[in-house]
């Protein structure tokens, strides 16, 4: 007579074969997901940190003076120098703009402006700039 482990030994190979796979493709999921949400909040910071210190350098050199396109320039290029992993994979398939990155940049100078380190029309010029 044959024991009970001889009888299911057959199916219990076959349910193995199957629950492995699935639970290593589960393990990968979980984990990339994980992994993609870190690499996002690290892409944000960094971006976050772009901008300030573009804004702090446009102040330096702009003074009181309105916000010129050559200061725009100079954020946007800041930005997209400094950290183009982090807007390339933060615009998810569609690229930030120019005016977008100005945008961002508008509280930063806001902040500064708060402070006294920069005249309130440089950052209502970038708030108000229009996304093309």
């Amino acid at each position: 007579m044959e024991t009970f482990w001889d009888i299911i030994a057959p199916i219990y190979g076959a349910v193995i074969a199957i629950l492995i796979p699935l639970a290593l493709a589960y393990a990968l999921k979980l984990l990339r997901d994980k992994t993609g949400i870190e690499i996002e909040a690290k892409d944000r910071e960094a971006l976050q940190s772009a901008l300030q210190s573009a804004a702090l350098s446009v102040l330096r050199k702009q003074g009181n003076a309105a916000l010129t396109s050559m200061a725009e320039d100079t954020i946007v290029n800041y930005v997209r120098d400094s950290v183009p992993d982090a807007v390339r994979r933060l615009g998810k398939g569609t690229p930030i703009t120019d005016a977008k990155i100005l945008k961002l940049a508008a509280p930063k100078l806001e902040t500064a402006a708060k402070v006294g380190d920069a005249p309130a029309i440089v950052s209502r010029a970038l708030a108000t700039r229009s996304e093309s």
